[in-house]
């Protein structure tokens, strides 16, 4: 349960912070972190567009 909410913690923690300094990024979550991010990005303009 604590990798869950570690990795929705690195998932929210954005690159420049001091924590994502410190740690550096391994490949397959930046690559999650992205492909979430496009995800939501997405989702999110589809709901404002069917709003409309």
């Amino acid at each position: 349960m604590s990798t869950i909410s570690a990795f929705v913690t690195e998932v929210f923690t954005p690159e420049d912070s001091e924590y994502g300094r410190e740690k550096k990024l391994d490949p397959v979550t930046g690559m999650v972190k992205t492909i979430f991010w496009v995800g939501a990005a997405m989702a999110f303009t589809i709901l404002v567009s069917g709003l409309q």
